[in-house]
């Protein structure tokens, strides 16, 4: 979906996605073990993709020599919020409970969709050169030896 639309609308609905999980999960009765199963899943399901979503963003913008140092750039970043976000979220659960979590996720994905939004005003959607090209997941022995098959095939059909 994300391949055919601007991928800040995908980012926003995620992010949309998220924050109705996280209220449903924070207001949802724990007794309830169904319900609190369906909401965990819906936010896992919204918050799964985010990362993988703002990297093709990235991505999207970025010419072939600067890949390298961007990709460099996005793991600290994703790094420092790795040390910062457990942090800030064992704040918010020693003032409230365990429930502060999903409210303290809740706000973070707020935050992203408002500054989601904001960039998709002020900035145009970049343009896409070139359609996606599915790539063989197979290991490069595995296409070697399709390879080398494929020769010995051709090999004997020209001798026989």
């Amino acid at each position: 979906m994300s391949d055919k639309t601007d991928r800040r609308n995908i980012i926003m609905l995620a992010c949309v996605g998220l924050i109705c999980a996280s209220i449903l999960i924070a207001n949802t009765d724990v007794h309830s073990m169904v319900m609190f199963a369906i909401a965990i899943g819906l936010f896992g399901g919204f918050m799964m993709p985010i990362g993988a979503l703002c990297n093709a963003h990235i991505n999207d913008h970025l010419t072939q020599k600067d890949f390298v140092p961007a990709s460099g750039a996005m793991q600290m970043v994703g790094g420092i919020g790795s040390i910062i976000g457990p942090y800030a979220a064992s704040i918010f659960m020693q003032v409230g409970g365990q429930s502060m979590l999903f409210i303290f996720s809740m706000t973070v994905a707020s935050a992203l969709l408002l500054f989601t939004a904001f960039r998709r005003f002020v900035s145009e959607a970049p343009e896409h050169t070139s359609p996606f090209r599915a790539l063989p997941m197979a290991t490069h022995y595995i296409n070697r030896l399709q390879r080398v098959r494929s020769e010995k095939k051709s090999r004997k059909q020209k001798s026989a």
